[in-house]
């Protein structure tokens, strides 16, 4: 997660009523909203309960569908509480735009995603990012993890954590990294599967896992 600073071109995505210490907040891609109560979701649906993190199906993101990553990697952007969601643009600026742009050139560009109904919930993909929020060193991939707000907080995000995980052992990385803001609740989720903090800003936690 990531407190952006706001620069001069950058000042036209803060809004009132952003809390934060430059009135922007990002999360690493990985990372979710509040949380809103899933019977809440239930009732506004009118569905009955349903458990997407047995039925939703985890596979390889296609090279055509490289380009939703823009997308969820705006899911991806943490919010607190009572904050005001930000301008879809927000991703285009460069310090966001290295984790989507040019996806799947690299050969240590990987992308997973959660598939329900025909429909990708979430996805989970890493790079090289010797620039990126979770920079860890030049050897070691860094994550972005999404799901939608609907499908948040039923066991998909972990499914995804763990399905790449796999892959990028299998694939011979030593470890992997991650940024995530303190005030994200997901960096929890990060230390059950592992991950350790290396390093800590005023905001975020650097974390890595060990693939060994």
């Amino acid at each position: 997660v990531r407190n952006i600073a706001i620069s001069k071109g950058f000042a036209k995505f803060r809004k009132p009523g952003i809390t934060g210490q430059n009135g922007l907040w990002r999360r690493y891609p990985g990372r979710s909203r509040p949380r809103q109560k899933f019977t809440e979701r239930i009732i506004r649906n009118n569905k009955p309960p349903m458990d997407l993190c047995h039925i939703c199906h985890i596979r390889a993101l296609r090279a055509e569908e490289y380009g939703r990553l823009k997308e969820f990697l705006y899911e991806a952007i943490f919010l607190p509480d009572g904050a005001q969601p930000l301008p879809r643009e927000v991703t285009d600026d460069p310090s966001l735009r290295i984790y989507w742009e040019g996806f799947g050139r690299e050969p240590d560009d990987r992308a997973l995603c959660a598939e329900a109904k025909g429909q990708i919930i979430g996805a989970i993909w890493c790079r090289m990012l010797p620039e990126g929020f979770g920079h860890a060193d030049r050897r070691t991939p860094e994550l972005a993890l999404a799901v939608l707000a609907a499908y948040r907080a039923q066991g998909i995000g972990s499914r995804l954590i763990g399905q790449m995980l796999e892959t990028l052992r299998n694939a011979g990385y030593a470890q992997v990294s991650l940024a995530v803001q303190q005030a994200n609740r997901a960096h929890r989720l990060y230390r059950r599967f592992g991950f350790e903090v290396i390093r800590e800003t005023p905001e975020e936690f650097i974390m890595v896992k060990s693939l060994r």
